[in-house]
């Protein structure tokens, strides 16, 4: 390619020192003066054309570059725009997974917790008939009829129903976070 840009330009070279040449020479007859002036006009108005030529090339060249330029900022602006909605859409997820979560904790929780005094109901209405039919007798005879000494009994028995309640709710939330780990 650069040959033939080359070989362009020695022609046009060639016909400037031609020309340059005619006029140094003094005494040159008018005809063949106006022969070689029109030889000049004739390779001015070709050399003209071609750089018309080449000029319309390289516009179009230009604008095509430029299109594709421009096409290329408008890819890349509408990358950015959808990068930063995928990461507000990414955050807004990540958040609502949080809320879910807790939720879904507080849930369990509360399932846990329904189960757990559900149990100690259960075992407080057991303890209940077993104090009437065996610790009943027992605390009769031991006391001796002083209803203080029953009710104290019987009173501790009542207490120890919420402590057992917490260590029900607290087993039943291990199983259920273990349960958990296993299926993950």
């Amino acid at each position: 390619m650069a040959k033939q840009k080359q070989n362009v330009f020695d022609k046009e070279t060639a016909i400037l020192q031609h020309a340059q040449n005619v006029l140094e020479g003094n005494q040159i007859p008018l005809p063949t003066l106006q022969t070689k002036y029109a030889e000049l006009v004739e390779h001015y108005e070709m050399l003209l054309e071609d750089t018309k030529v080449l000029t319309n090339i390289s516009d179009r060249l230009q604008n095509r570059l430029n299109m594709a330029h421009d096409n290329l900022n408008d890819a890349n602006d509408e990358l950015k725009a959808s990068h930063e909605q995928i990461e507000k859409q990414n955050t807004l997820l990540v958040e609502t997974n949080d809320i879910l979560q807790q939720t879904v904790d507080e849930l369990t929780k509360a399932r846990i917790s329904r189960r757990a005094a559900t149990l100690v109901i259960f075992i407080a209405i057991i303890l209940f008939f077993l104090s009437e039919v065996i610790i009943e007798p027992v605390i009769d005879s031991f006391f001796k009829k002083q209803l203080l000494g029953a009710l104290i009994l019987k009173g501790s028995i009542a207490l120890l129903l919420r402590p057992l309640d917490t260590l029900m709710e607290g087993y039943l939330l291990r199983n259920a976070l273990k349960k958990l780990k296993v299926e993950k």
